[in-house]
Parts: C-alpha cells; sequence; structure tokens
C-alpha cells in the first residue's frame, strides 16, 4: 500500500459522518492494517496533520479538521 492510498483511506474514514475522534491504533484496527504497516500508517497520520487535512490533538486523538469559522485577517 503506498502512502497516497493510506492518506485516502484515512481521510475517508476520518470524514465520515459518524466517526468518533479515536487513537490512531483503533483507526488502523478498524480498517485492518496489518502490523508491518503500523508505523507508516502512525507517520501518515501526523503527515496528513500537519497538511491541515486533519487534527492530531491531545492525547493522540485524531479528528476531522473542524472549520473554526473564524477569518485569518
Amino acid at each position: 500500500m503506498n502512502n497516497l492510498d493510506l492518506e485516502q483511506l484515512i481521510l475517508q474514514h476520518v470524514n465520515r459522518p459518524n466517526y468518533r475522534p479515536v487513537k490512531p491504533k483503533v483507526i488502523a484496527k478498524k480498517l485492518g492494517i496489518p502490523e508491518d504497516l503500523k508505523s507508516q500508517f502512525k507517520r501518515t497520520i501526523k503527515k496528513l496533520a500537519k497538511k491541515n487535512l486533519l487534527e492530531y490533538g491531545a492525547n493522540h486523538i485524531v479528528k476531522p479538521l473542524q472549520s473554526s469559522g473564524k477569518s485569518k485577517s
């Protein structure tokens, strides 16, 4: 599985309407990520957070990106 496939898989999962914020380990289990890809999976989550495509917050919880409704002026 390449990084783009992994990014798409993570974003689709996190942006579902019924998604509840959880740790990467839980997401990996739900998506059936093999043990040998788990470190790549966690790096991909951190990379997506740096790109502002999702939130990787307190206690390592992964959340969809929320718009704050505030404009940066």
